[in-house]
């Protein structure tokens, strides 16, 4: 009997007018993303050891353990340990793409019934990324 997954994984892709190199350095600085990637989306950010404890504009607060970065492969990988999820993993990536960079994120979590409010917080983050990350927005940011 094949095994019925208890998880979902949500993904957003999206291409900005960007040097990759920028951009990976912006989404890869982990304890600045509330400042250099998604400022309004999340409020605050404080490090504790190699986790980061951000609090979204909604009020709600995560613990985001770091996994890995790897440099060559542009790829960033933190999880949530506690809280509502059974299992939660997302994996930033950032590629090289015809207008300039395109940046890959990947949530597997568990239960699935979270995927759709968690696909509704990538896609409120999103535009906040394009504003910050593209060159026109990062000189209207000052």
């Amino acid at each position: 009997m094949p095994l019925a997954p208890s998880g979902a994984t949500v993904r957003r892709q999206t291409d900005l007018a960007a040097d990759p190199a920028a951009v990976w350095d912006a989404i890869a600085d982990f304890g600045a993303v509330h400042t250099r990637v998604v400022p309004g989306f999340l409020t605050a950010l404080a490090l504790d050891g190699s986790d980061r404890i951000v609090t979204f504009a909604t009020g709600v607060v995560a613990r985001e353990a770091f996994i890995s970065r790897d440099d060559t492969l542009r790829r960033l990988v933190y999880a949530i340990p506690e809280g509502p999820f059974r299992s939660y993993s997302a994996a930033f990536e950032v590629a090289a793409a015809p207008a300039g960079a395109r940046v890959t994120w990947t949530i597997d979590l568990a239960p699935a019934s979270f995927a759709g409010y968690v696909g509704g917080m990538m896609d409120e983050a999103l535009p906040i990324m394009r504003r910050m990350l593209e060159p026109a927005g990062r000189a209207g940011a000052g």
